[in-house]
């Protein structure tokens, strides 16, 4: 699902904490399990991830390494699911993507402004 102009993913602040990647930020640790931005509806294959697409058109799937860094970048009203990193290419062919954006903060004007109930 769609639901951000690229435009303002890529523009948006960092996080802040940019030693938490690891030393080497050009090859960022990667823990067991990341929290991925939700639509809150499941789908036949499990939850309906949200993707995002880049200004040169690719498709990015955003992860977060900790839940509270979801809400911090996403706000509190995002739904999420929770996938080990050793199913990404599971994912990847229910829901194709082309990149990986960890820990990304997204403008507070695309939150989702009230829970969701399905």
């Amino acid at each position: 699902m769609l639901l951000t102009p690229p435009e303002q993913i890529e523009t948006a602040p960092p996080l802040g904490d940019e030693d938490s990647l690891g030393p080497d930020p050009d090859h960022p640790f990667i823990p067991p399990a990341l929290y991925l931005p939700s639509t809150g509806v499941p789908n036949a294959q499990g939850p309906e991830i949200e993707l995002r697409r880049m200004r040169d058109g690719r498709m990015a799937l955003l992860a977060y390494t900790a839940v509270d860094r979801l809400v911090k970048c996403m706000g509190p009203n995002q739904p999420w699911a929770l996938l080990l990193t050793e199913n990404l290419n599971d994912l990847a062919e229910k829901q194709p993507f082309d990149v990986i954006m960890l820990d990304q903060r997204i403008p507070q004007e695309l939150w989702r402004q009230e829970e969701r109930r399905y």
